[in-house]
């Protein structure tokens, strides 16, 4: 009997696997898919797995804080000493040790406490202070153009340089606008040269609307002589 069970048990594997391959190969594969499909579980998602990033807690956001403070601090003490070098007349290319007795006891010097980092600073600046230089005056030329025009059209505005020629109107403004920034800012021969801009604008627009006018009434007049004419053509009056 031990015997003879497994010689049943071979015959019976022996005969499947003789069914299988008498089996058409397109059948043979439908049912090797169906029961792989049965044997494996179907995956399904879980919403919770891909759930969105959470937010950042209270001391981290703190953290974020406190280092955009430091960055906006160093940028800060960056642009001082580079409006310091600025402000004191530095050259390009000048020498740090010429500059370090003049420029030592200013907070915005000393802002940079390392010795070497302030070296270091000083020579990329003084390359280019220059050219930096300029480009603040350029903007404060700007800026002081800008704010004395504004100052001029309001004063035009208000007829104070109604038929006032250039000295009459600078005469006028200083006493006037004397402590205004937007006029005692700006250089004297700048001052000169928008107010007399000015006024002669001012004359041209007067003139220009006198002579429509002008105009204006000279047609205006023609149409009513034209409505009196006598049977010749001559006015009837």
């Amino acid at each position: 009997t031990s015997v003879a069970a497994p010689t049943a048990a071979a015959a019976a594997t022996s005969t499947s696997s003789a069914d299988a391959a008498a089996k058409p190969a397109p059948v043979a594969a439908a049912q090797a898919k169906e029961s792989t499909t049965e044997a494996t579980p179907m995956q399904v998602d879980d919403p919770s797995a891909s759930s969105a990033p959470s937010k950042p807690s209270k001391a981290e956001r703190e953290q974020q804080r406190q280092k955009e403070q430091a960055s906006a601090k160093e940028k800060q003490k960056l642009l001082n000493f580079k409006q310091l070098l600025i402000e004191k007349g530095v050259r390009s290319f000048d020498k740090y040790e010429k500059w370090l007795p003049k420029l030592m006891h200013d907070p915005r010097f000393t802002a940079i406490s390392n010795q070497a980092e302030r070296k270091a600073v000083f020579a990329a600046y003084a390359k280019r202070i220059d050219a930096d230089r300029q480009k603040q005056e350029l903007e404060k030329k700007h800026a002081g153009r800008d704010g004395l025009k504004e100052l001029l059209k309001q004063i035009e505005d208000s007829g104070w340089l109604d038929n006032k020629t250039k000295g009459e109107a600078i005469k006028l403004i200083d006493r006037k606008f004397g402590e205004d920034p937007r006029w005692s800012k700006v250089k004297e021969a700048d001052r000169e040269r928008y107010v007399g801009e000015a006024v002669e604008e001012l004359a041209k627009r007067r003139k220009k609307q006198q002579d429509e006018a002008r105009l204006g009434f000279r047609a205006l007049a023609m149409e009513v002589l034209k409505g009196k004419a006598g049977p010749k053509g001559y006015p009837d009056f």
